[in-house]
């Protein structure tokens, strides 16, 4: 075995689906390192427990920034795409076209990944959202329909739903009609109101 190995830094998305995605993040470092290289997934090691809270915008931003400062030593941005783009990401990848680095930056999937983890189809989505009647669970229901959709479509929208947000009523409405936005722009199709 060779002591010079490539220093990967591993891009994923981490919010929203944090376990799915703490999974998906874990399949990548094992992807890397069977490639073997050295890899370095900072929203892993940032976001345990008693380390930094990624709910907090200034801590995530801290991590964030934390995590960029590794970047000068890296051969390797390997982005890993399966379940999408999210904002972060992009982030790190418009930072490397900017440094005149965007050589670095490589696309990756993991093989399977996408039928072991299966994304809700736009099909399934308005089938089952045309399928709720009005009414506040109804709208709930709705609301979780749509935000799985965006996870699927635009990973980075889940960013913007604070945890527990969706659990409270007085907010079903203001995220429905945010989430159904996203959503009717991703596929180019209205969706009814509720």
């Amino acid at each position: 075995m060779s002591d010079a190995k490539k220093i990967a830094i591993i891009e994923s998305p981490y919010a929203g689906d944090i376990e799915r995605n703490t999974r998906y993040a874990r399949a990548a470092l094992r992807d890397s390192l069977d490639r073997g290289e050295a890899p370095y997934a900072s929203h892993l090691l940032y976001t345990q427990e008693g380390v930094l809270r990624d709910e907090l915008p200034a801590e995530r931003e801290w991590g964030i920034s934390s995590g960029f400062a590794f970047r000068r030593l890296a051969d390797v941005i390997a982005v890993y795409s399966d379940l999408g783009i999210s904002r972060g990401m992009k982030t790190a990848i418009d930072l490397e076209e900017a440094r005149g680095t965007a050589s670095r930056v490589v696309y990756r999937t993991l093989p399977g990944w996408v039928e072991a983890n299966p994304p809700i189809t736009i099909g399934s989505l308005f089938a089952a959202y045309e399928a709720a009647a009005p009414g506040e669970q109804k709208l709930r229901e709705a609301n979780v329909l749509l935000l799985r959709a965006c996870m699927g479509i635009l990973p980075f929208v889940a960013e913007d739903f604070k945890p527990g947000y969706m659990e409270r009523p007085e907010n079903y409405r203001e995220a429905y009609e945010r989430l159904r936005t996203v959503v009717e722009y991703a596929v180019g199709r209205r969706l009814p109101p509720k």
